[in-house]
């Protein structure tokens, strides 16, 4: 049979070009010990530990803040979802995700997790060169929960929340009796503090946005002088809002009781309600 060359040719060709045209296999990237670290904070429920809410934050390669436009919320508005994270130059990393906002369920007694519909957060870590000191500087930017680190950095508010024990600064309360009202003194009744003034509650952005509605629930003791002494949260609601009522009950002023003819110190429990319908300008009415 005759060879025809031409059509041999274009076979050929035609062979190569498909050939050319077929994607490259995919190439498996160099071993990246640094990004291992990065990735291992993916789908974790973390907590800023500086509780900045700014959108984009620079850290240095050992955790310490270096954005400068910022400023600390209560801790349930410092969560963070992160979903990506992507090289920036040899010793850079980005972390994007979403912030959180953590409000208590006082059905299941726990705290959960709110999404927050805003910017989405960037995290920028610059400087750590090894798998090492990039574990540290995660670990100082994030919290896994409240772990005891975080605890100890928060308001005493909060920290005799977490742990009922923490021991109270010096308040002049050591070996000082504290009624509690509704109890008895020789048959008569204790009194509660008397509340000379009501103050206002702000709603946080992120509550008012989302509607969030309760009560917050506050233990203090007044003393003798009605000084506010001890105060913590008993009963949280989250979303920034226990913060906020802890501001407020912090400018009211109180009435100490009298027992047997004295002034004494006294416990008290005040509920502050968040309630979304009773909003004007922002502040609880």
């Amino acid at each position: 049979m005759r060879f025809r060359w031409p059509f041999a040719f274009a076979l050929l060709l035609t062979s190569f070009l498909a050939q050319a045209q077929q994607p490259a296999p995919a190439q498996t990237p160099p071993d990246d010990p640094l990004f291992d670290v990065a990735t291992s904070q993916l789908g974790r429920a973390l907590i800023l530990r500086c509780l900045c809410v700014a959108d984009t934050l620079q850290f240095d390669g050992k955790g310490h803040l270096e954005t400068n436009k910022t400023h600390p919320e209560d801790w349930t508005l410092a969560g963070v979802n992160l979903q990506k994270v992507e090289r920036k130059g040899a010793e850079g990393f980005q972390f994007s995700g979403v912030r959180v906002a953590i409000k208590w369920n006082d059905d299941n007694k726990e705290f959960v997790r709110h999404d927050l519909k805003t910017e989405p957060v960037k995290i920028v870590i610059n400087g750590a060169t090894t798998p090492e000191e990039l574990r540290h500087a995660v670990a100082a930017i994030f919290s896994l929960g409240i772990d005891r680190a975080l605890q100890t950095s928060l308001p005493p508010y909060w920290q005799h929340y977490f742990d009922p024990h923490t021991a109270w600064p010096e308040d002049g309360l050591k070996g000082v009796q504290v009624f509690t009202p509704g109890g008895t003194v020789a048959g008569v009744p204790i009194p509660a503090p008397a509340l000379l003034n009501k103050p206002s509650a702000e709603y946080t952005l992120e509550a008012a946005h989302d509607k969030v509605s309760g009560p917050v629930l506050l233990h203090l003791v007044v003393d003798a002088t009605g000084a506010q002494r001890r105060l913590f949260v008993l009963q949280p609601l989250g979303y920034g809002l226990d913060a906020k009522a802890v501001e407020a009950i912090e400018k009211a002023k109180f009435a100490p009781i009298t027992v047997g003819g004295k002034q004494v110190a006294s416990s008290l429990l005040v509920k502050q309600e968040f309630n979304i319908a009773m909003i004007q300008n922002g502040v609880v009415q």
